[in-house]
């Protein structure tokens, strides 16, 4: 799994976890990579996934009084994050780049990740 965020104009950390991941790992990542970027009166919006959810984590984000905005079901659409990873995508891939292995495209995820200017992110909200 790779989670990155956006706040304001800028990207959070990124991070990538190796198999599957449950409700205390995501609750661990959010600690690590969100929480340092979440501002004052800040709202947390994340998509519906199930260890977003999840009573734990819930209960998690609750306990640290972070406000998370209330988010339909099946509607990726709306979520300016979506089109982030699409541009993430089409730059890890571009021109049917291909990898030899996990660390080559984790190395070039982080690497485009990091490349993606204030400017860009700024756009996705217009």
């Amino acid at each position: 799994m790779v989670w990155g965020g956006i706040c304001g104009d800028r990207l959070t950390t990124l991070c990538v976890l190796e198999g599957k991941v449950n409700s205390l790992a995501y609750q661990k990542v959010l600690q690590e990579h969100m929480l340092p970027f979440l501002g004052e009166n800040e709202v947390f919006m994340q998509d519906n996934a199930s260890i977003n959810v999840s009573h734990s984590t819930k209960n998690w984000l609750q306990n640290r009084l972070i406000n998370v905005l209330g988010w339909p079901s099946r509607s990726p659409d709306l979520n300016p994050m979506e089109n982030l990873w699409g541009i993430l995508v089409r730059r890890v891939y571009a021109e049917g780049r291909q990898y030899s292995n996990t660390r080559e495209l984790v190395v070039a995820i982080q690497n485009h990740w990091r490349n993606i200017s204030s400017y860009e992110v700024i756009a996705l909200f217009n």
